[in-house]
């Protein structure tokens, strides 16, 4: 199941690169196991890894003809970034549903979506977790927002921090929980 998932993300991803910006000539494309290497005429340049069988993860790098650096690594299962903030609070029994992160030269974003059961914690619980981390933590609540089951918190820290927590009530008793962590971007 692991292993369809990868090259359904693969073919999905591809399928978004090549449909992304201008046309562009491609002059090299070289594929072997677990990488694809692409290479248009002026000089864009993009690699495509997947991680060893089982470990749920896809990596993009890239770089435009200038030199620019565009990195982009997909995972999957319970593995959250490693250099995904400790202080951010993810409640112990909580299970981590996707987490990416994207790098560029300018800084990085960083995303976790799990859920909980409400028996462990109710929405509003959840929601003033991250009110209270927020608080603590110095961030500049800009935007608060409820509708029906669903709240969401939008908060900024010193300049190119940006914190978006979404919470909702998913069907039958789980809480689904985004949380996007913008820096430098």
């Amino acid at each position: 199941m692991k292993k369809k998932r990868l090259v359904l993300m693969m073919v999905l991803v591809s399928s978004l690169l090549v449909g992304c910006g201008t046309k562009k000539e491609t002059n090299n494309v070289k594929i072997t196991p677990g990488e694809v290497k692409v290479e248009t005429k002026e000089g864009e340049k993009a690699i495509i890894k997947t991680g060893k069988d089982g470990e749920g993860t896809i990596k993009i790098e890239g770089e435009d003809a200038d030199g620019n650096k565009k990195n982009i690594e997909f995972f999957s299962d319970s593995k959250l970034p490693d250099d995904f903030p400790k202080e951010i609070p993810i409640p112990k029994k909580a299970k981590i549903l996707t987490s990416n992160k994207v790098l560029t030269d300018e800084g990085q974003m960083l995303q976790v979506v799990y859920e909980i059961n409400e028996k462990e914690m109710n929405l509003e619980a959840v929601t003033q977790l991250y009110r209270d981390f927020l608080t603590k933590n110095d961030y500049k609540i800009e935007l608060e927002m409820t509708v029906n089951e669903m709240m969401q918190i939008t908060a900024t820290k010193e300049e190119k921090i940006f914190f978006q927590i979404s919470v909702a009530q998913e069907e039958g008793q789980l809480i689904k929980v985004s949380l996007m962590l913008t820096q430098g971007i």
